[in-house]
């Protein structure tokens, strides 16, 4: 900021510094605003990494899902296996405690006609059409109950495939 003298010479002048009592109570808003800011930037990091979590649990159980269908559908012999689909979903499912892995073969006579007992004995000119199930179910913790994820839920998916 510069002034004007009246002999009309210019005289620098500085803004007004605030005094120590001033500063003083600056700092303790500091502390007050940080304590804030960090609880809620800990919620927002806490509820990425259980979405980041769910989503990774949710990807590996559909997975395994698909890996047990699959085995299902090699040939007329591993459709007829229901354990080693569900071995072969555990062992895709990896490490994971609590799993719960469910396996049905369907039989139908007519696309999405009902369901008949297996095998199935249709009338002429009507084909059997058989169908392989798996569903995989995982228990899913969240890491803190501050974050907006539910504490304890299950993560399912299930995977349907027709066999010839």
């Amino acid at each position: 900021v510069f002034d004007r003298w009246r002999s009309g010479g210019i005289m620098m002048t500085y803004a007004h510094t605030p005094s120590r009592q001033r500063r003083s109570r600056q700092r303790g808003n500091v502390l007050v605003e940080f304590g804030v800011i960090s609880v809620v930037m800990l919620l927002m990091t806490l509820g990425v990494a259980d979405f980041g979590r769910i989503y990774l649990t949710a990807n590996k159980v559909a997975n395994a899902a698909s890996a047990g269908t699959s085995y299902g559908a090699l040939s007329p012999a591993h459709y007829t296996d229901l354990e080693g689909m569900k071995q072969a979903a555990l062992t895709d499912l990896g490490n994971v405690t609590g799993a719960e892995v469910t396996v049905t073969q369907t039989c139908r006579c007519t696309m999405g006609g009902a369901a008949v007992t297996c095998p199935a004995n249709c009338a002429s000119p009507l084909y059997p059409m058989t169908y392989v199930q798996v569903q995989v179910t995982v228990p899913f913790k969240s890491l803190s109950k501050l974050s907006r994820v539910p504490g304890l839920t299950n993560v399912t998916a299930r995977s349907i495939v027709r066999v010839e």
